[in-house]
């Protein structure tokens, strides 16, 4: 799903400022919209990340919103600018920074940075990428469907773009979810998806995991305000969508989610 596109000889700018402000590579977090990114956040900060200086209540990067509403499309489009990409987020990296000179580990959250996943690994050398993950039926129907509403025609092929929103929701989790998950194989050690589920149940093990990833010390799992995951109100699919049941089986099945 993920288009190629060479960001090799437009890295200067992005390595220059993390060398001129002595800062590590940072660890990202993101996922499908609705998968309870906001959990990471708080996971991160406890182990002694600093997030950035703007925020909003579920712990996205504010400064990064434009850079992603500007460039998303055009990369799943296959039109993107590189250089005009790296320019932008060089100018996001600075705000989320917000002239702090901590030097100790960063990074940041938004949900939709799973979208770019390849291009932040180009220009990150090290960076590391937690991939939040939720039952695709639920995510299928909450209310959160904004990333259905941005991208769900560049993602989705035409031929299932009729189906009910449910339906399509849960192609695009599965679609997103499993680029994801196979561009994250690659990077080994630097990749790690945790489930919104599994958090909820045992937030003491998956901040130990986290930990482990990120190769810092473990900390208790205070402050993280965990939910008890809702039960699936979908079960299935439509009767006008039993021809996705391929695609997205398998992608349930991959994450460990019943179909």
């Amino acid at each position: 799903m993920y288009p190629l596109v060479n960001l090799k000889p437009f890295v200067d700018p992005i390595r220059g400022y993390l060398e001129k402000a002595q800062l590590s590579a940072p660890v990202i977090a993101g996922g499908v919209g609705g998968s309870g990114t906001r959990l990471v956040v708080q996971m991160l900060q406890r182990l002694g990340f600093s997030m950035g200086q703007h925020l909003n209540g579920a712990g996205d990067a504010l400064s990064f919103i434009p850079v992603y509403d500007n460039h998303i499309a055009g990369y799943l489009a296959r039109d993107v600018s590189p250089r005009g990409f790296v320019d932008d987020l060089l100018v996001a990296l600075v705000a989320h920074r917000g002239g702090s000179g901590e030097k100790f580990a960063w990074g940041w959250k938004n949900p939709r940075s799973v979208y770019l996943l390849p291009l932040l690994d180009q220009l990150f050398d090290g960076m590391r990428f937690v991939h939040v993950v939720r039952d695709g039926h639920a995510v299928a129907t909450s209310r959160n469907q904004a990333q259905l509403e941005k991208y769900g025609n560049m993602v989705i092929p035409q031929k299932y773009q009729h189906l009910p929103e449910a339906d399509q929701s849960l192609l695009l989790w599965s679609y997103i979810n499993t680029a994801a998950a196979d561009y994250g194989n690659r990077m080994g050690m630097r990749y790690l998806c945790l489930r919104y589920e599994d958090i909820c149940e045992d937030p003491a093990k998956s901040l130990a995991d986290l930990a482990r990833v990120l190769g810092v010390d473990h900390a208790q799992p205070t402050g993280i305000n965990v939910n008890t995951p809702r039960t699936r109100d979908h079960q299935g699919h439509s009767q006008h969508a039993q021809g996705v049941a391929a695609i997205t089986d398998v992608a349930l099945q991959r994450f460990g989610y019943p179909c």
